[in-house]
């Protein structure tokens, strides 16, 4: 199953036409009908690394998620679905659905048309954006169960996205036949095939995104992507547009030129010189040819949704070898609503030579005396560095000059910086320069048990940003709660939206919650009380493409050895379903979901088991007994 996504690209087209001309009626058939089911096997959800589509709506080539590349297989394979509808060549129903699936998670993270800076793979330059038509043809199309003559859900995608409807004809057709555009979708989305955790509000788009053991951190050719080493090192990435115009990279503080690629927001990195940080590609084999795609030998990273509102992202960072294996760290990402709580444990590095940070924000000032907000004061003064006083008891309070506010508590040490920047360009390495603001949570040098806590709130008013400043004063007032954030698990509790979010790190561990007594393998958890109802989400993030040991390999001599990520005897592997045993305090019965069989236990507690796979979400509501 499965076709490489170049295929689409590059030749679908040309195979129709040359069909198309074949003058033999009968054997014009006989090809014709090869091709869908070429098509169709195309369309098909592949298996573990293939291309091109997966169970979550990720589409892959190069061994992950990549849109840039997906964009011209969407066009062409997008026209194929349309130009055989309604005849009878028309593609399969469930190939067709396949990529409605991936079509309709694409728009989710991409804010109004571009993908934030993490899922570039080589070409981080912001730009990378969708295409309109592709939702056209799918509406054109029909629904994949052939019921609608116009499909009104990708119809509606395609008016929300079109700048200009009106001059259209084709759009003016949907419209006739009852399309209407989309309200701007709001919600939490998980695509563990992506690494990757969507939250959408009030026109803005906020993306987590990692990397594992399965899925490689970022792709370096010798002439792309030189210096972006930690693109998904748990970037979290804000994509909207204060001003009113079309949210982008650039309106949300991106701009290439003196850009700090140690720096990428959400990140937590070692705050490497920008000649440190270029890429050393080799060839490694035929398939891969001269680039680097850099797995983890760390299994757990991904997120989980909740009620489709909420969700939790979390990862297990290990650096690779070939760059140092002594840097870890253990990150999660709690998304309420506007208010997106971060914390990280476990970090550490023997790397003395330069601090260890994680970055709040970076973000570009288009002259010297645009301000940004810290502790409630406007600041102007170019250059600023400004370090907080740890034992001074003052909690940070910082507004980025693009609207994002950031709250950090007292313990931690916060560094904040606006500066010209001399940098370089990722593609020819030539020298740029400009200026920026940025924030970071330092961790010293060569930290060995490193923590951080931070929230976000994405865009919002005065009145918020001060009601919110006003309640984290008094104790029996704040928002949420830290339970715990050390090397075992990270749980916040939310008091407003009355969520809780847990992300276990080890297997077998008991919990010392109200709520959940054990868990016996690393997950994500998501819970809510509603009158006598518990409703509650767990996810496996891991993929399970293989199990045991990460497959790592050494020489005689324990130096690492690079190997392409194609070479791996797991890369075509299904996922692996796995089973994760929970007990909950108090008597449980199941009220609705699936995937999960619940007993009761004689000590008054009760035992889940979910059955997981594909890194998918498990949502199911109980009642007591």
């Amino acid at each position: 199953p499965g076709v490489n996504l170049e295929a689409f690209n590059t030749t679908i087209m040309g195979r129709l036409a040359s069909i198309l001309m074949i003058e033999n009626p009968k054997l014009r058939v006989q090809y014709l009908s090869c091709f869908v089911r070429y098509l169709n096997n195309g369309l098909d959800l592949a298996p573990g690394l293939r291309d091109a589509f997966k169970p979550d709506g990720s589409v892959f080539h190069h061994a992950n998620n990549y849109p840039e590349y997906a964009n011209e297989g969407y066009k062409n394979s997008s026209r194929m679905v349309y130009l055989l509808s309604r005849t009878g060549f028309a593609v399969s129903s469930k190939g067709h659905q396949n990529l409605k699936r991936s079509l309709l998670m694409t728009r989710l993270y991409c804010n109004k048309y571009v993908w934030t800076l993490s899922l570039s793979g080589q070409y981080p330059k912001g730009t990378g954006q969708i295409l309109t038509e592709y939702y056209k043809y799918m509406a054109l199309a029909g629904s994949p169960d052939g019921t609608q003559e116009i499909d009104q859900e990708m119809a509606g995608v395609f008016l929300r996205l079109v700048d200009d409807a009106d001059s259209d004809p084709q759009a003016q057709y949907i419209v006739t036949k009852g399309g209407v555009a989309e309200a701007f979708p709001e919600g939490n989305w998980s695509m563990n095939y992506s690494a990757l955790s969507i939250h959408r509000r009030d026109n803005w788009l906020v993306t987590a995104h990692g990397h594992s053991r399965y899925l490689w951190s970022s792709e370096h050719c010798p002439d792309a992507n030189n210096f972006g080493r930690y693109l998904s090192y748990g970037a979290l990435e804000v994509l909207a547009s204060k001003s009113g115009s079309t949210p982008s990279n650039f309106t949300s503080g991106f701009r290439q030129w003196g850009w700090d690629w140690a720096r990428i927001p959400g990140t937590t990195t070692i705050h490497l010189p920008i000649d440190s940080l270029q890429s050393k590609v080799n060839m490694l084999d035929k398939e891969a040819g001269k680039s680097e795609m850099l797995l983890s030998d760390e299994a757990f990273c991904g997120g989980l949704n909740f009620e489709k509102k909420y969700g939790v992202w979390a990862m297990n960072l290990h650096q690779n070898p070939k760059y140092d294996a002594s840097f870890k760290a253990r990150k999660s990402v709690f998304f309420f609503d506007d208010k997106i709580v971060c914390l990280g444990s476990d970090i550490q590095t023997e790397n003395g030579l330069y601090p260890t940070e994680t970055t709040l924000f970076q973000t570009h000032l288009k002259s010297e005396d645009m301000p940004i907000e810290l502790n409630k004061k406007e600041v102007d003064k170019f250059p600023f560095l400004w370090s907080n006083d740890v034992n001074g008891r003052r909690d940070t309070y910082l507004k980025d000059n693009v609207g994002n506010f950031f709250y950090v508590p007292y313990k931690y040490n916060v560094v904040v910086e606006r500066k010209h920047q001399i940098s370089r360009d990722q593609s020819s390495k030539y020298r740029t320069e400009n200026n920026f603001a940025s924030a970071v949570i330092n961790h010293g040098n060569g930290p060995s048990d490193a923590a951080y806590e931070y929230v976000m709130l994405v865009q919002p008013t005065d009145s918020e940003v001060k009601h919110f400043i006003k309640a984290m004063r008094y104790d029996d007032s704040h928002p949420y709660i830290v339970q715990q954030n050390d090397r075992e698990a990270h749980i916040v509790e939310d008091y407003t939206s009355n969520v809780k979010g847990y992300a276990f790190f080890v297997r077998n561990r008991n919990v010392d919650d109200e709520l959940v007594n054990v868990v016996d393998m690393p997950c994500l958890i998501m819970s809510k009380m509603d009158k006598k109802r518990l409703h509650l989400s767990l996810c496996d993030p891991d993929l399970h493409l293989y199990n045991g040991p990460a497959d790592v390999q050494f020489d005689d001599n324990d130096n690492y050895v690079e190997r392409s990520v194609y070479s791996r005897d797991w890369f075509n592997n299904e996922s692996k379903e796995s089973k994760i045993k929970i007990t909950l305090n108090g008597d449980w019965a199941l009220d609705g979901g699936s995937n999960c069989e619940v007993n009761r236990l004689s000590n008054g507690k009760t035992e889940l088991i979910f059955k997981c796979q594909h890194g998918m979400t498990n949502e199911v509501r109980l009642k007591k007994n």
